[in-house]
């Protein structure tokens, strides 16, 4: 859980806002664009570029929908040397999500849940290969990208610590995987 972990520390830090935060389906969802530009993190692993950026890429209107409040957004960028991780925060009055978009594999992310997580679920998102993560206080979702993975972690501000809530994740993560670019 080292990265899940650095990223929810960074989030928790944050702040508080009076929204639901959970998604709710809808057909209306819109792309973001599809740009092409230097990611704001590199590394010199020789991995991908992280080509989807929830800071940038991440509508105020697209942060909305998913009852997340865009005034809340806050960088939680993660660069390791090895791997780079671009995160973005945001609050609702229920929960904290952090968006994390890395250059690691899903199949290493897999091999990591496996030997630190026997409670993680395999699913599918979108046509993207998916894992649910229970976690105490919340729950983390990773899916798979073209050039590594998402990783959702969410964590509600009402449940005891040590109570995973994953109820409404996979619903969240199918609006993100609309709301990237094109390719990812």
């Amino acid at each position: 859980m080292g990265v899940l972990a650095l990223a929810v520390a960074a989030v928790l830090s944050g702040c508080s806002s009076p929204s639901t935060g959970t998604a709710a389906p809808t057909t209306s969802a819109t792309a973001a664009p599809t740009t092409t530009r230097t990611p704001r993190i590199t590394d010199n692993s020789g991995r991908p570029p992280v080509a989807f950026d929830p800071c940038l890429d991440l509508s105020d209107a697209q942060i909305t929908q998913l009852g997340y409040r865009p005034e809340t957004r806050r960088k939680t960028d993660f660069p390791a040397g090895d791997y780079t991780f671009l995160s973005c925060s945001f609050n609702s009055s229920d929960f904290v999500i952090s968006i994390s978009s890395g250059n690691v594999g899903f199949a290493e992310e897999q091999a990591k849940e496996k030997r630190e997580n026997t409670a993680f679920t395999p699913t599918v998102i979108d046509k993207r290969q998916a894992l649910t993560i229970p976690e105490d206080g919340g729950c983390s979702l990773a899916m798979q990208t073209s050039y590594g993975i998402v990783i959702l972690t969410r964590t509600s501000k009402s449940v005891a610590p040590d109570a995973p809530s994953c109820e409404g994740i996979e619903d969240t993560a199918r609006l993100i995987s609309q709301f990237m670019p094109a390719g990812t």
